[in-house]
């Protein structure tokens, strides 16, 4: 799914009682979706912001778990709160929306 479609999965998932406040924030931040991500994040990373085109959330996720074991290993509540993130998206097969 896309940057723009994980914001409203994060309500959806939120708003059904499926995920707590702190776990939405995170899904629901995605950077890309703001105006001066080109010139800020982007000019840093030589990427452009594309919030349409989909990636593999739980992929990113499990990613930064491992990062977040590497290098945060004194801190286990970042490390479960990436694990458990993963672990909801992984278990969605495909968006929905969870409160209609």
């Amino acid at each position: 799914m896309s940057p723009r479609q994980m914001t409203g999965l994060g309500q959806d998932l939120y708003t059904a009682g499926a995920i707590s406040f702190e776990d939405y924030s995170l899904l629901a931040f995605q950077p890309e979706l703001r105006p001066d991500f080109d010139r800020t994040i982007g000019a840093l990373t030589g990427e452009r912001a594309a919030p349409d085109r989909p990636r593999d959330f739980v992929e990113l996720w499990s990613e930064r778990t491992d990062f977040e074991r590497r290098h945060n290993p004194h801190r286990p509540d970042l490390i479960e709160q990436s694990e458990r993130i993963a672990l909801v998206l992984l278990q969605i097969e495909s968006p929905t929306n969870l409160t209609a």
